[in-house]
């Protein structure tokens, strides 16, 4: 009995009192490391392919993307492709036209999400886009 009597003053030091701690802040960073890998966004992707369609010049392919696309009368759907080929034509002029596009983020709350992408344009200008976005289905398409 006599052994055990005084551990506690061992146990409770400070030393292994900033041991234990240093050992638990790891484990929560390793946690929230492991954790934050799952969380992929997928709204921001689709944007940016649809995105990309539009430097690649496939207007029906960016059209495509517009949620209920499918259902939209044909006179609506060649008036999409006018203002899809209006906005490059209008930006190659402004700025040398369209290089690339980044997804950078996305904030999805159920079946819709605002998706931010970064588009760059010949001159090297940056230009940040908020995309509306609802999921049809399995899809996320653009609002």
């Amino acid at each position: 009995m006599g052994l055990f009597r005084n551990s506690y003053q061992y146990l409770y030091s400070s030393k292994i009192m900033r041991l234990l701690g240093a050992i638990s802040v790891l484990f929560v960073i390793l946690f929230l490391g492991q954790s934050c890998n799952g969380w992929e966004k997928e709204a921001d992707k689709a944007a940016e392919k649809y995105y990309t369609f539009l430097i690649k010049e496939k207007y029906e392919d960016f059209v495509a993307g517009i949620a209920y696309s499918d259902s939209m009368p044909q006179f609506y759907k060649e008036e999409m492709l006018e203002v899809a080929r209006s906005f490059v034509c209008r930006e190659k002029e402004k700025h040398g036209g369209l290089i690339s596009v980044e997804a950078k983020n996305s904030v999805e709350k159920g079946n819709i999400a605002n998706a931010f992408i970064e588009i760059t344009f010949a001159d090297s200008v940056k230009e940040n886009v908020s995309v509306p976005m609802v999921k049809c289905g399995e899809i996320w398409k653009m609002q």
